[in-house]
């Protein structure tokens, strides 16, 4: 299924390219919008048949990249990896990962002193933590703990950002 969508999404865009060399803007266009078409819906098809999203199962390695770069002390690439994870998520339609990606945002926002920012993602994280399956309850009020955790934290005003680290990366094991 992967790669017929793939193909058909390659050959979209090859269309746009000649139609572009040709000088047929409409052409070029639809065959473009065409094949992002392709791409979003093959991106869904794929959630659907293997729990998560193409572009959510790319954006793992962001995330795993944001946790060395918090570990390391380098908070504002950490932001900027957790962005991605989280707008790859968002993409993805991958909602059940969703609140994870923006526990771990919210703790580089805090750990960047970012406190207005850190608080809203946090917010959505929770928000999202109400709608979980049951299935996942545990992994949910592990997670609402840790929420708690960061919240008080920020309540605190400036949190120290090692020990907002040290305590997402203690709670990821």
């Amino acid at each position: 299924m992967k790669s017929a969508l793939g193909c058909l999404q390659f050959i979209l865009w090859g269309g746009g390219i000649v139609a572009l060399i040709n000088g047929q803007w409409v052409a070029m266009i639809v065959s473009w919008v065409a094949a992002a078409l392709v791409g979003f819906a093959g991106d869904r098809m794929v959630r659907l048949a293997e729990g998560v999203s193409q572009s959510g199962q790319n954006a793992v390695g962001d995330a795993a990249r944001a946790i060395a770069l918090l570990k390391h002390g380098d908070y504002a690439s950490a932001v900027r990896s957790t962005r991605a994870f989280v707008a790859a998520l968002r993409y993805g339609g991958d909602q059940l990962l969703l609140p994870l990606a923006l526990t771990l945002h919210s703790v580089a926002l805090a750990a960047t002193g970012d406190l207005a920012d850190a608080r809203r993602a946090l917010g959505e994280a929770s928000q999202g933590l109400r709608s979980m399956p049951r299935e996942l309850t545990d992994e949910a009020d592990d997670l609402r703990r840790l929420h708690e955790s960061i919240q008080r934290e920020l309540d605190r005003g400036a949190p120290d950002p090692s020990r907002v680290v040290a305590e997402f990366i203690a709670w990821s094991g």
